[in-house]
């Protein structure tokens, strides 16, 4: 409906509706029943054809015609309105193909953001790297879904670059990169965020053993290493 009614607009001049030298040509009023082709003909930053070729005819006018536009309520009833209607729908189906030769400024943005996303997200998937990261956020539109804030902590837990014996060990901070947990594996920050044995309460008949210095998270936690 926004095409039709700025193409309608657009197409006044010329279609035989235009006021004659003769006749009273000192003001001309054009209601139309879209927002968003007032708007975009009242906005000089849209650069959309119709709204454009429309801002042009209105300042070829304006020497001798003072136009107004105005917005009126569609389908309530109003007298006119559909013979209104049926006119715009007639002027625009004289061209059925319309060529556009420029779009909006925020069209254009968006077709760039999502083409260079693709190839980010294709970047991202096949890549060799961050095999830390995926399990967690498997591709690039899934980390556009997420509401998260980086922040120090979480860069660590998602990329295995923090305080852990494994990347710890890499670093020839610590002299293993095993987890001190009683299923002695490669302590991973997802290792640490799943492991059960940490999170398991007291069985029934036994008593939660007291923490001690060798149990369960390494001393390592204790400082944070120093990464250049």
């Amino acid at each position: 409906m926004y095409s039709i009614s700025s193409r309608a607009t657009r197409n006044w001049h010329g279609s035989g509706l235009d006021p004659k030298p003769t006749e009273d040509t000192s003001s001309c009023a054009i209601h139309v029943d879209s927002k968003a082709a007032l708007l975009a003909i009242a906005n000089k930053h849209s650069t959309h054809p119709l709204a454009v070729d429309t801002r042009r005819k209105i300042i070829e006018l304006r020497t001798t015609t003072t136009i107004t536009f105005h917005w009126i309520k569609g389908h309530t009833g109003l007298k006119g309105k559909e013979r209104a209607d049926y006119l715009a729908k007639t002027v625009a189906s004289y061209n059925s193909n319309i060529t556009y030769d420029a779009i909006p400024v925020s069209r254009g943005k968006q077709l760039l953001e999502d083409y260079y996303t693709q190839i980010w997200d294709a970047t991202y998937i096949n890549s060799g790297k961050a095999s830390h990261t995926k399990p967690l956020i498997p591709s690039i539109f899934h980390r556009k879904s997420l509401s998260l804030w980086p922040n120090h902590i979480l860069i660590q837990l998602l990329t295995n670059h923090g305080c852990f014996c494994s990347y710890l060990h890499k670093m020839k901070k610590a002299p293993t990169p095993l987890c001190s947990c009683p299923e002695k594996i490669e302590q991973t920050a997802r290792h640490l965020m799943t492991m059960q044995s940490l999170l398991r309460g007291p069985t029934s008949g036994t008593s939660k053993p007291p923490p001690s210095s060798d149990s369960a998270i390494p001393h390592t936690h204790s400082r944070r290493p120093q990464i250049n």
